[in-house]
């Protein structure tokens, strides 16, 4: 289970919040990796048009989720990987002859 504390962290959850604490927890129940579950949930917050904390909204930039969504599931392919990159630029399929 995804320590959730961590996870508000990563997905800035304090600045920009979007999930309940029960959201959350069963979401992390679902997924072994907080990196994984990272993904998912900047993922989700790049859809949100506008992003409302009290009786400000703000607009949403799902540049910047879909930006930290790709890092996201970039650290987790390394995880499931063995800790070893896709490729040396992490741009393309990695090569035969690559280490």
């Amino acid at each position: 289970m995804v320590n959730i504390d961590q996870l508000k962290v990563l997905i800035m959850e304090d600045q920009y919040p979007t999930f309940t604490d029960e959201q959350l927890m069963a979401m992390s129940v679902m997924y072994d990796n907080i990196y994984q579950l990272a993904y998912i949930c900047c993922l989700a917050k790049a859809s949100a048009d506008e992003i409302t904390i009290g009786a400000i909204t703000i607009k949403n930039s799902a540049d910047m989720w879909n930006n930290m969504a790709k890092m996201f599931l970039d650290q987790y392919n390394k995880d499931i990987n063995g800790g070893k990159a896709t490729s040396i630029t992490g741009k393309v399929p990695r090569r035969v002859d690559e280490q």
